[in-house]
């Protein structure tokens, strides 16, 4: 015995190829991925002029992760924030 599609759910077995559905959702539209907005942790960096990479090398974090704290994917820890802001004091 089959199971037959319900109406208005689309499920691998019955979706375009060019849809982009993930696996075998059950959506008959696409989710969506919301979208980010910059911290204050980035506007930080700016009059210093620094580079991540500078402010890596100063703070002994890796500069991947300085990009997602300034760009507010990120939070960062309290030992993370103590260290930014060190470097941020010791450039005035």
């Amino acid at each position: 015995m089959t199971a037959e599609p319900r109406e208005g759910i689309e499920t691998r077995s019955n979706v375009d190829r060019g849809k982009a559905l993930r696996c075998n959702a059950q959506e008959t539209r696409p989710q969506r991925i919301p979208k980010f907005t910059a911290s204050a942790w980035g506007s930080l960096r700016v009059p210093t002029g620094w580079s991540l990479r500078e402010l890596a090398e100063r703070t002994g974090i890796n500069a991947g992760e300085l990009s997602r704290i300034e760009r507010g994917r990120s939070c960062p820890t309290p030992d993370q924030a103590r260290r930014i802001l060190a470097a941020y004091g010791e450039a005035e």
